[in-house]
């Protein structure tokens, strides 16, 4: 587990850039709605993050919430994607950031999940509930 504020989506996204500016691919130019429409979903994705992260209140081992490290790690990771030309590029890295997002939003509810369940177990197995 990295705890320096990067993540799995950061390592993808530097490997990407990489492999891609190395092939040296054709690059085409976007037209102006194509754009408009990944400008708008780069947004969407970042704002889904910044509020996925409001749930994440717990430090991590630097002391640091756990929610100032993921806005920040997002951050950087849209900066670094900022000027990609490449429209399946762009395409490739906003489907892959929404794809982990939904990923730690899902195990983030099992877990909790998981949680609920064990208090509800342990109220119910130990004294009947006496002592509330």
């Amino acid at each position: 587990m990295r705890t320096d504020g990067g993540g799995e989506a950061e390592d993808f996204i530097e490997r990407s850039l990489d492999q891609a500016s190395k092939q040296g691919a054709k690059k085409r130019e976007a037209s102006p709605s194509e754009v408009l429409t990944t400008k708008r979903e780069a947004l969407s994705l970042y704002r889904a993050v910044w509020r996925a992260s409001f749930l994440f209140v717990w430090r991590n081992e630097k002391g640091e919430e756990w929610r100032d490290v993921i806005r920040e790690s997002a951050r950087k990771e849209f900066e670094a994607a900022r000027h990609e030309k490449d429209p399946e590029m762009v395409a490739r890295l906003l489907l892959t950031g929404r794809d982990y997002l939904d990923q730690a939003m899902q195990k983030f509810v099992d877990k909790r999940q998981k949680i609920i369940d064990d208090e509800k177990g342990a109220e119910g197995g130990g004294d009947g509930g006496a002592g509330r």
